[in-house]
C-alpha cells in the first residue's frame, strides 16, 4: 500500500486513490482481427462490455482529461518509429485451481517490437504503467476466463486452427478510457505511429469517388458518399480541435477541385472547425461561398481557385437553422455585430424562421462584444408571457394564422448572467436568477458557475463560495468548472490554503479534479511563497495520474526562482525535457532567477546565452536578467550594454520603448552590491536623462552605498544622488534621507547632520508613512551626539523630550 501523505497544512492524510486504472495505452487490432476475437470473447469473457479487443502498452495510464497533453506527447515520442505487424498466439494462464485465462500473447519478434514502444515511452509517463514487481508482466489481448486448467487447454485445443498465424498492421496506439455515461462504452483516441502523412488517404478516396462520378457511376446516394462524408466530417472535427487551419483550408480545397456535392451536415462541420481552429473569418467565408441564400446567390470570389477543364462548379447548398447558428457565431467571434444582426433580420423576413438557438448565438456575440446595451434590448424583446412583449423575432404564422413568440431559454438567461458578470454588476446578476425562477426556467450548473464566476471577478470570494452550498440545497451538483472558477479566485488572493481545502472537497465530492484546478492550487502556494506546499501538491497530482502541463512546470519554476533553489530548479528543467515538453521563455527565466540569487552570475550568464542560440524570443524580463548578471560580475560595460539591449527589447514590444524604474533600480542595486558606486550614479543618470522618474524603491535601491564605501566617501555619494534628483526636478526619498542622514553621522559630520535634518523640515525630502521609524530613530541618535553628557553615554530620555518638545520629528519641521 502507498505511505500516508500529508496535506497542504502538515496533516496526515490517506492518499488519494488512484482513477488512471480505467484508461490505458494500447494496441488495437484490425477490422478482421476485431470481429474474429470479439466472437469468441462474447462467450467467454466477462470485461467483452467493458472494454474493447486490445493489447496493453502502458496501463494504468493518465486520466482521460491528459488525453490530448498524453497523445501529443506519444505522437512526437513515436514519430521517428516505424510500423510493424504484430504476431500472436495461443497461452492460457492458470491463476490458480479455480481459475484459468486464455489470452494471445505476442511472439518473440512481435514482443521485442512491444518492449521498444514501452522503452520510449515509459520514461515519458514514469508515473503510468504497472508497479515494479510486475513490469515483466507479458503483454496479451484476453479472450475469456475458464473456472479450471482442463476447461483452459480445452478451449486451446478447440480454437487453435482459428487463430493460427493470427496478426494484423499495428500503424496506430490508442488511448482508451471507460466513459463516465454508459458502462459499456469506451471512449478511444488515436495516435498514428510514424511519419505517415496526415489526411493522403482521404484526399485519394475524394479524388477516387470524383473519378466514379465523372465516369457516370451513381454513388450519389450510395453508402460510398455516405461513408465518404462521415469521413470528411470526422477529419474536420479533428483538424479544428488540433487548430490545423492548414488542413482545413486544404480538405476544403479538394472538395472544391473535384466538386463534391457538400450537405448541410457537411457545410456546418466546416464551418465548425474554422472556429474551433480560432478562424471564424474563415467559417464566415465558407458560408458566403458555399450557401445559398434565400436573397441571392453569393457569386464566388475572384481569389478562388478554379475548376478544372470540363469539371462542373461544386453545387450550392440551401443552409439550414444550423448552419445559421454557426454563421452568426462566426460573425460574433469576428466582432460584426451588425452582420450577425442583419442575418437574424434576414432570416426573420425571408426564412428559415430565426429559432431561439439563432437568438442565442446573436446574443452571445453582444455579450462577447461587449455590447451589454444590445444584449438587453436583444434579451428584452424575449421576455414576458407568451404573445406579450415579443416585438422582434416573431415566426412566421402557423397554418392556423397564430403568430408565435420565441420564449427565452434557460441558455438565454446564462448569457445574460454572463454579460453581467463580465461587466462586474454582480447584483443584477442574481436579480436575473429570480427573474429565470419566475419564468419556469431552471437554473443548472452552467447558470450557478457564471455566478461564480461574478463574483470572483468582483472579489466576492465568500459571497462565490456560498453558492456551494446553494447548489446542494437545489440538489445541483457542481462540476469541475464550478471549483475552478473558485480555486481561480482564491489563487489570486493568495488563500493558498483555503484552496488546498477546495480541492480537497472536490475530491471528496466525487468531482474528480483536472489540470486546471491543481495549476491554481500550486499557483497560489508560489505566489504566497509557499513552495514546499505547492511541491505537494505537484506531487499529488502526478499521483492521480494527470500530466502537468507547461504552465504547472513554469509556476513551479518561478518557486524555485524566487527562493534561490537551483537543485530543483535543474531537476524539473531535466524533467520536462524527459517528457518531450520545450521549456519556454518563462520557464528559463525562472531558471536564471535562481542563479541570481544564489550570486552565480556566470551561469546566469551560459543559460541566457545558449537561449539566444536556440532562437527563444528574448523579452524585457530575460534582458533584464542578462543586465544583473553582467553587474553582479562588475562587468560595467556589459551591464550598460546590456541595457541599452533592454530599451530595444522594450521598443519592439507593447512597452514601446519606455522602460519603466524597475529596470533601473535592479541594476543600481547590484552595481552596489558589487562595489561599483560610479557606475550605479551613472545608471541613476541615464534612468533620469530617460525621464524615467525614480520611485521608492530607486532610492531604496541607492540607499545600499555603506556596501561600497565607507566615511566621507559615502557621505558625498549619498549628496551626489541628491542633487542629481533635485536638478533632474524630483524631491528625494526617505531612504535616501535616512542613509544620507547616517553617513553624516558615522563619518562624524554632526553639523552637517543637523543641516540635512533643517532641509528635510524645510520639505527637502519626501518621507513617507513606511518611512516614519527609521527616520525617528536615525534622528534620535543625531539629538543623542548632541547631547551626550559628560561621561559619553547616550541619554536617550533626553533626546526622546527633545524629540517631542520640536514637533514630534525634527525632519518634519
Amino acid at each position: 500500500l502507498p505511505e500516508a501523505s500529508e496535506d497542504l497544512v502538515g496533516n496526515k492524510v490517506r492518499p488519494p486513490k488512484r482513477h488512471s486504472r480505467a484508461t490505458a495505452l494500447s494496441v488495437l487490432p484490425d477490422e478482421a482481427g476485431w470481429d474474429l476475437v470479439q466472437e469468441v470473447r462474447m462467450f467467454h469473457d466477462r470485461n467483452v462490455n467493458n472494454w474493447p479487443p486490445h493489447l496493453n502498452v502502458i496501463h494504468p495510464f493518465v486520466r482521460k482529461d491528459s488525453f490530448l497533453l498524453a497523445a501529443d506527447l506519444v505522437a512526437e515520442t513515436l514519430a521517428a518509429h516505424t510500423n510493424f505487424t504484430l504476431k500472436m498466439k495461443l497461452f492460457y494462464f492458470k491463476h490458480h485451481a479455480d481459475c484459468s485465462t486464455v489470452m494471445l500473447i505476442p511472439d518473440d519478434e512481435s514482443l521485442a517490437h512491444i518492449k521498444t514502444l514501452q522503452g520510449l515511452l515509459r520514461p515519458v509517463f514514469p508515473e503510468c504503467g504497472p508497479a515494479p514487481k510486475f513490469m515483466d508482466y507479458m503483454p496479451h489481448m484476453t479472450l475469456g476466463q475458464f473456472p479450471n486448467e482442463a476447461a483452459a487447454k480445452t478451449f486451446v485445443a478447440l480454437v487453435q486452427n482459428k487463430f493460427k498465424g493470427f496478426a494484423f498492421p499495428v500503424k496506430s496506439l490508442y488511448l482508451i478510457a471507460k466513459s463516465q455515461d454508459a458502462a459499456t462504452a469506451v471512449d478511444q483516441l488515436r495516435v498514428t505511429i510514424g511519419l505517415t502523412p496526415s489526411g493522403a488517404n482521404l484526399t485519394t478516396a475524394i479524388e477516387e469517388y470524383a473519378s466514379l462520378r465523372r465516369a457516370g457511376v451513381e454513388a450519389d446516394k450510395s453508402t460510398t458518399r455516405s461513408v465518404l462524408m462521415e469521413r470528411i466530417s470526422f477529419d474536420l472535427a479533428a483538424h479544428g480541435k488540433a487548430g490545423n487551419v492548414t488542413a482545413i483550408n486544404a480538405l476544403y480545397q479538394e472538395m472544391k477541385s473535384n466538386s463534391l456535392e457538400m450537405d448541410t451536415k457537411l457545410l456546418n462541420a466546416l464551418m465548425m472547425a474554422a472556429i474551433q481552429a480560432l478562424r471564424p473569418d474563415l467559417a464566415v467565408r465558407y458560408f458566403e461561398e458555399m450557401a445559398v441564400t434565400r436573397r441571392r446567390v453569393t457569386a464566388p470570389r475572384p481569389s478562388d481557385d478554379a475548376s478544372s477543364p470540363g469539371s462542373r462548379e461544386m453545387p450550392r447548398v440551401d443552409p439550414n437553422i444550423a448552419c445559421y447558428t454557426t454563421l452568426v457565431k462566426a460573425l460574433g467571434r469576428v466582432g460584426d455585430l451588425q452582420k450577425a444582426t442583419a442575418v437574424v433580420e434576414r432570416m426573420s423576413s425571408a426564412g428559415p424562421p430565426p429559432t431561439i438557438r439563432v437568438i442565442n448565438a446573436l446574443l452571445e456575440a453582444a455579450v462577447q462584444q461587449g455590447n451589454l446595451t444590445a444584449a438587453q434590448t436583444l434579451f428584452s424583446s424575449l421576455r414576458g408571457v407568451r404573445g406579450e412583449g415579443f416585438a422582434q423575432f416573431l415566426t412566421p404564422s402557423s397554418a392556423a394564422g397564430v403568430a408565435i413568440a420565441l420564449q427565452p431559454s434557460v441558455v438565454s438567461f446564462n448569457i445574460m448572467i454572463n454579460a453581467y458578470a463580465r461587466a462586474k454588476l454582480v447584483d443584477r446578476a442574481f436579480k436575473l436568477l429570480l427573474e429565470m425562477r419566475r419564468a419556469n426556467c431552471t437554473p443548472n450548473v452552467i447558470t450557478y458557475t457564471t455566478l461564480v464566476k461574478a463574483c470572483v471577478s468582483a472579489g466576492q470570494m465568500d459571497r462565490a463560495k456560498s453558492l456551494l452550498s446553494d447548489m446542494d440545497d437545489l440538489g445541483i451538483a457542481p462540476d469541475c468548472a464550478t471549483y475552478n472558477a473558485i480555486l481561480k479566485g482564491l489563487a489570486a488572493k493568495l488563500r493558498w490554503m483555503e484552496a488546498g481545502e477546495m480541492l480537497e472537497k472536490m475530491e471528496i465530492s466525487g468531482v474528480c479534479p483536472d489540470v486546471l484546478s491543481y495549476s491554481y492550487v500550486i499557483s497560489a502556494c508560489v505566489r504566497a511563497r509557499k513552495v514546499q506546499q505547492a511541491e505537494k501538491v505537484l506531487k499529488q497530482m502526478q499521483t492521480m495520474g494527470i500530466l502537468p502541463n507547461q504552465y504547472v512546470y513554469s509556476t513551479m519554476m518561478a518557486g524555485y526562482g524566487q527562493r534561490g533553489l537551483v537543485d530543483r530548479a535543474q531537476t524539473l528543467i531535466k524533467l520536462m525535457q524527459e517528457r518531450k515538453m520545450r521549456p519556454n521563455e518563462f520557464t528559463m527565466s525562472a531558471l536564471i532567477e535562481a542563479y541570481l540569487k544564489r550570486g552565480l552570475a556566470p551561469l546566469a550568464l551560459e543559460v541566457f546565452e545558449k537561449l539566444q542560440g536556440q532562437g527563444f524570443r528574448i523579452d524585457v524580463v530575460l534582458a533584464t536578467q542578462a543586465m544583473r548578471a553582467h553587474a553582479m560580475k562588475g562587468d560595467v560595460p556589459a551591464a550598460l550594454t546590456a541595457l541599452a539591449k533592454v530599451r530595444a527589447v522594450a521598443k519592439e514590444g507593447k512597452a514601446m520603448g519606455v522602460v519603466g524604474p524597475v529596470v533601473y533600480n535592479e541594476l543600481i542595486r547590484e552595481l552596489l552590491v558589487a562595489r561599483k558606486p560610479e557606475a550605479a550614479l551613472t545608471a541613476f543618470q541615464e534612468m533620469l536623462s530617460a525621464r524615467v522618474v525614480p520611485n521608492h524603491k530607486t532610492f531604496v535601491s541607492l540607499s545600499q552605498a555603506d556596501r561600497a564605501l565607507a566615511g566621507m566617501a559615502r557621505v558625498e555619494f549619498c549628496l551626489n544622488v541628491v542633487g542629481m534628483a533635485r536638478e533632474a526636478g524630483h524631491t528625494p526619498m526617505g531612504p535616501l534621507y535616512v542613509e544620507t542622514l547616517t553617513a553624516a553621522v558615522d563619518a562624524g559630520e554632526l553639523d552637517l547632520g543637523m543641516l540635512l535634518m533643517q532641509d528635510a523640515g524645510a520639505g527637502g525630502f519626501a518621507i513617507g508613512k513606511q518611512d516614519r521609524k527609521s527616520v525617528k530613530e536615525v534622528e534620535l541618535r543625531v539629538i543623542n551626539v548632541h547631547k551626550a553628557s559628560r561621561q559619553g553615554q547616550w541619554d536617550y530620555r533626553a533626546a526622546e523630550s527633545r524629540y517631542e518638545s520640536l514637533g514630534g520629528r525634527i525632519g518634519s519641521g
